[in-house]
Protein backbone atom coordinates (compact mmCIF):
# COMPACT_ATOMS: atom_id res chain seq x y z
CA UNK A 1 0.00 0.00 0.00
CA UNK A 2 1.49 3.32 -0.99
CA UNK A 3 1.03 6.79 0.91
CA UNK A 4 0.57 9.72 -0.85
CA UNK A 5 1.65 13.17 0.87
CA UNK A 6 -1.03 15.86 1.71
CA UNK A 7 -0.86 19.06 -0.63
CA UNK A 8 -0.41 21.88 0.01
CA UNK A 9 1.49 21.03 3.30
CA UNK A 10 3.57 18.15 4.82
CA UNK A 11 2.38 15.13 6.33
CA UNK A 12 4.76 13.43 9.02
CA UNK A 13 4.33 9.58 8.89
CA UNK A 14 5.31 7.60 11.61
CA UNK A 15 4.73 3.85 13.47
CA UNK A 16 3.80 3.46 16.70
CA UNK A 17 2.65 1.09 19.33
CA UNK A 18 -1.16 1.31 19.79
CA UNK A 19 -1.81 2.86 22.96
CA UNK A 20 -1.44 6.74 24.49
CA UNK A 21 1.01 8.38 22.21
CA UNK A 22 2.16 11.95 23.26
CA UNK A 23 2.40 14.81 20.12
CA UNK A 24 4.43 18.13 20.21
CA UNK A 25 4.45 20.61 17.40
CA UNK A 26 6.88 23.24 17.54
CA UNK A 27 6.34 26.82 15.25
CA UNK A 28 9.11 29.09 14.19
CA UNK A 29 13.08 29.22 14.45
CA UNK A 30 12.80 29.89 18.40
CA UNK A 31 10.91 26.56 18.60
CA UNK A 32 7.85 27.50 20.55
CA UNK A 33 5.74 24.53 21.70
CA UNK A 34 2.26 25.53 20.33
CA UNK A 35 0.99 21.79 20.66
CA UNK A 36 1.35 19.46 23.89
CA UNK A 37 -1.69 16.38 23.93
CA UNK A 38 -1.64 12.65 23.97
CA UNK A 39 -3.44 10.69 21.70
CA UNK A 40 -4.95 7.33 21.77
CA UNK A 41 -3.92 4.77 18.96
CA UNK A 42 -5.37 1.69 17.49
CA UNK A 43 -3.85 -1.23 15.80
CA UNK A 44 -4.12 -0.44 12.55
CA UNK A 45 -3.67 2.84 10.25
CA UNK A 46 -5.34 6.46 11.55
CA UNK A 47 -5.04 9.83 10.32
CA UNK A 48 -4.63 12.25 13.19
CA UNK A 49 -5.53 15.76 12.30
CA UNK A 50 -4.39 18.65 14.05
CA UNK A 51 -7.22 21.80 12.78
CA UNK A 52 -6.71 23.59 16.37
CA UNK A 53 -3.83 23.75 18.98
CA UNK A 54 -6.16 24.02 21.64
CA UNK A 55 -8.63 21.21 20.71
CA UNK A 56 -8.07 17.74 20.76
CA UNK A 57 -7.57 16.62 17.22
CA UNK A 58 -9.31 14.35 15.12
CA UNK A 59 -8.67 10.73 14.66
CA UNK A 60 -9.93 8.74 11.43
CA UNK A 61 -9.87 5.23 11.15
CA UNK A 62 -8.08 4.34 7.42
CA UNK A 63 -10.42 1.55 6.35
CA UNK A 64 -9.53 -0.35 3.31
CA UNK A 65 -12.19 -2.94 3.10
CA UNK A 66 -13.12 -3.21 -1.02
CA UNK A 67 -16.69 -4.29 -1.68
CA UNK A 68 -16.35 -7.35 -3.91
CA UNK A 69 -17.68 -7.90 -6.35
CA UNK A 70 -17.65 -4.08 -8.19
CA UNK A 71 -20.45 -3.06 -9.88
CA UNK A 72 -20.95 -4.17 -13.28
CA UNK A 73 -22.39 -1.05 -14.79
CA UNK A 74 -19.19 0.98 -13.88
CA UNK A 75 -17.07 -1.24 -16.17
CA UNK A 76 -14.94 -0.43 -19.07
CA UNK A 77 -12.10 -1.75 -20.94
CA UNK A 78 -8.81 -3.37 -19.29
CA UNK A 79 -9.46 -1.76 -15.99
CA UNK A 80 -12.28 -0.79 -14.06
CA UNK A 81 -13.22 2.71 -13.49
CA UNK A 82 -13.63 3.11 -9.23
CA UNK A 83 -12.10 5.42 -7.10
CA UNK A 84 -13.09 5.74 -3.74
CA UNK A 85 -13.06 9.17 -2.59
CA UNK A 86 -13.94 10.26 1.44
CA UNK A 87 -15.03 13.97 2.40
CA UNK A 88 -13.98 15.32 5.61
CA UNK A 89 -15.76 18.89 7.07
CA UNK A 90 -12.67 21.11 8.98
CA UNK A 91 -14.47 24.34 7.91
CA UNK A 92 -14.68 27.03 10.55
CA UNK A 93 -16.72 29.95 10.70
CA UNK A 94 -14.20 32.04 12.51
CA UNK A 95 -11.34 31.72 14.30
CA UNK A 96 -11.86 29.12 16.86
CA UNK A 97 -15.26 28.38 15.90
CA UNK A 98 -15.84 25.58 14.25
CA UNK A 99 -19.23 25.16 11.45
CA UNK A 100 -22.48 24.47 12.65
CA UNK A 101 -23.59 23.22 9.47
CA UNK A 102 -23.58 20.22 8.10
CA UNK A 103 -21.72 19.33 4.56
CA UNK A 104 -23.06 17.68 1.43
CA UNK A 105 -20.12 17.20 -0.59
CA UNK A 106 -21.18 16.05 -4.23
CA UNK A 107 -19.79 15.39 -7.45
CA UNK A 108 -20.26 15.75 -11.37
CA UNK A 109 -18.34 13.21 -13.67
CA UNK A 110 -17.51 12.97 -17.39
CA UNK A 111 -20.11 10.38 -19.30
CA UNK A 112 -18.67 8.31 -21.99
CA UNK A 113 -15.29 10.21 -23.14
CA UNK A 114 -13.77 6.93 -25.14
CA UNK A 115 -15.45 3.91 -27.43
CA UNK A 116 -14.93 0.77 -25.03
CA UNK A 117 -15.54 -2.66 -25.77
CA UNK A 118 -19.31 -2.43 -24.84
CA UNK A 119 -19.48 0.23 -27.21
CA UNK A 120 -17.51 -2.38 -30.31
CA UNK A 121 -19.41 -5.44 -28.84
CA UNK A 122 -22.77 -3.59 -29.53
CA UNK A 123 -21.41 -2.05 -33.21
CA UNK A 124 -22.04 1.78 -31.62
CA UNK A 125 -18.17 2.19 -33.10
CA UNK A 126 -18.38 4.39 -36.11
CA UNK A 127 -16.09 3.98 -38.82
CA UNK A 128 -12.43 5.24 -38.29
CA UNK A 129 -13.30 4.84 -34.57
CA UNK A 130 -11.75 2.33 -32.75
CA UNK A 131 -12.12 1.26 -28.78
CA UNK A 132 -9.90 3.91 -26.80
CA UNK A 133 -10.30 6.71 -29.37
CA UNK A 134 -12.79 9.85 -28.05
CA UNK A 135 -16.38 9.55 -28.72
CA UNK A 136 -16.62 13.84 -29.72
CA UNK A 137 -19.93 13.96 -27.42
CA UNK A 138 -18.64 13.45 -23.86
CA UNK A 139 -21.27 15.10 -21.69
CA UNK A 140 -21.53 15.76 -18.10
CA UNK A 141 -23.75 13.72 -15.26
CA UNK A 142 -26.27 14.75 -12.94
CA UNK A 143 -24.48 16.20 -9.24
CA UNK A 144 -24.62 13.24 -7.57
CA UNK A 145 -24.12 13.16 -3.60
CA UNK A 146 -20.92 11.97 -2.55
CA UNK A 147 -22.05 9.97 1.05
CA UNK A 148 -24.54 11.65 3.70
CA UNK A 149 -23.93 15.12 4.65
CA UNK A 150 -21.21 15.48 7.60
CA UNK A 151 -21.03 17.97 10.88
CA UNK A 152 -17.50 19.26 11.73
CA UNK A 153 -15.14 16.80 12.05
CA UNK A 154 -17.19 13.79 10.86
CA UNK A 155 -16.26 11.98 7.46
CA UNK A 156 -18.73 10.67 5.30
CA UNK A 157 -16.57 7.06 4.60
CA UNK A 158 -15.35 5.87 1.55
CA UNK A 159 -17.41 6.48 -1.55
CA UNK A 160 -17.19 4.90 -4.95
CA UNK A 161 -16.95 7.33 -7.53
CA UNK A 162 -16.86 6.61 -11.10
CA UNK A 163 -13.64 8.04 -13.11
CA UNK A 164 -14.57 7.91 -16.98
CA UNK A 165 -10.97 7.59 -18.14
CA UNK A 166 -9.84 10.28 -21.05
CA UNK A 167 -6.41 7.90 -22.13
CA UNK A 168 -6.29 4.38 -22.87
CA UNK A 169 -4.26 3.06 -21.00
CA UNK A 170 -3.96 0.56 -18.31
CA UNK A 171 -4.34 2.52 -15.39
CA UNK A 172 -6.11 6.06 -16.43
CA UNK A 173 -6.92 9.59 -14.51
CA UNK A 174 -9.95 11.80 -15.79
CA UNK A 175 -11.11 15.28 -14.45
CA UNK A 176 -13.96 15.00 -12.14
CA UNK A 177 -15.42 18.24 -10.44
CA UNK A 178 -16.88 18.77 -7.28
CA UNK A 179 -19.52 21.42 -5.24
CA UNK A 180 -20.89 21.51 -1.78
CA UNK A 181 -24.94 22.01 -0.90
CA UNK A 182 -26.40 22.97 2.65
CA UNK A 183 -29.85 22.23 2.93
CA UNK A 184 -31.84 24.70 5.75
CA UNK A 185 -32.45 21.52 7.54
CA UNK A 186 -28.49 21.00 7.61
CA UNK A 187 -27.98 24.98 8.83
CA UNK A 188 -27.87 26.74 5.04
CA UNK A 189 -29.00 30.24 5.05
CA UNK A 190 -29.68 31.90 1.68
CA UNK A 191 -27.54 35.06 1.11
CA UNK A 192 -25.77 34.43 4.20
CA UNK A 193 -23.96 30.65 4.25
CA UNK A 194 -25.47 29.76 0.85
CA UNK A 195 -25.60 31.47 -2.05
CA UNK A 196 -29.55 31.08 -2.39
CA UNK A 197 -32.82 29.02 -2.00
CA UNK A 198 -33.16 27.13 -5.53
CA UNK A 199 -29.43 25.01 -4.71
CA UNK A 200 -28.28 25.81 -1.78
CA UNK A 201 -24.96 26.53 -2.62
CA UNK A 202 -22.19 26.84 0.23
CA UNK A 203 -20.60 30.51 0.00
CA UNK A 204 -16.92 30.93 0.44
CA UNK A 205 -15.44 34.78 0.55
CA UNK A 206 -18.44 35.81 -0.82
CA UNK A 207 -18.40 33.40 -3.81
CA UNK A 208 -20.05 29.51 -4.24
CA UNK A 209 -17.60 26.73 -3.73
CA UNK A 210 -16.40 24.40 -6.48
CA UNK A 211 -13.51 22.80 -7.69
CA UNK A 212 -11.92 19.95 -9.83
CA UNK A 213 -9.56 17.02 -9.25
CA UNK A 214 -7.78 14.87 -11.47
CA UNK A 215 -9.14 11.32 -9.84
CA UNK A 216 -6.74 8.21 -10.59
CA UNK A 217 -8.84 4.68 -10.81
CA UNK A 218 -8.09 2.35 -8.25
CA UNK A 219 -7.27 4.95 -5.88
CA UNK A 220 -8.33 5.77 -2.19
CA UNK A 221 -8.79 9.56 -1.64
CA UNK A 222 -9.52 11.99 1.26
CA UNK A 223 -10.53 15.46 0.46
CA UNK A 224 -10.08 17.48 3.44
CA UNK A 225 -12.09 20.77 3.34
CA UNK A 226 -10.24 23.08 6.18
CA UNK A 227 -10.43 26.91 6.77
CA UNK A 228 -12.66 30.10 7.50
CA UNK A 229 -15.49 30.25 5.64
CA UNK A 230 -15.16 34.32 5.14
CA UNK A 231 -12.31 34.47 4.29
CA UNK A 232 -10.50 34.72 1.21
CA UNK A 233 -7.12 32.59 1.97
CA UNK A 234 -9.46 29.65 2.91
CA UNK A 235 -7.38 26.66 2.39
CA UNK A 236 -8.88 22.98 1.27
CA UNK A 237 -6.48 20.16 1.26
CA UNK A 238 -6.27 16.97 -1.14
CA UNK A 239 -4.83 13.68 0.09
CA UNK A 240 -4.68 10.08 -1.28
CA UNK A 241 -3.35 7.13 -0.78
CA UNK A 242 -3.05 3.87 -2.97
CA UNK A 243 -4.81 0.46 -1.88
Amino acid sequence: MKYYNTIPGAGRFYYSKPGKVNLKLYQGTDLKLVFDQDVTLIKGKQNVIIHDYNANPLILERNFDIPYPLDPSKATFDTDTIAYIRFVNLMYESEGHPTAMKLQYQYQYTLHPLYTNADKDAGLIPDGKKVGDATGDATKSAWLNLGTPVAFGESTGFQQVPVKKTTYIAQGAARIDFRIVVTAANGGVPGETVMDDVDWLLKINGKFYTDYWTITTGRYTTHYFAGIRSKATFARAYSYAEH
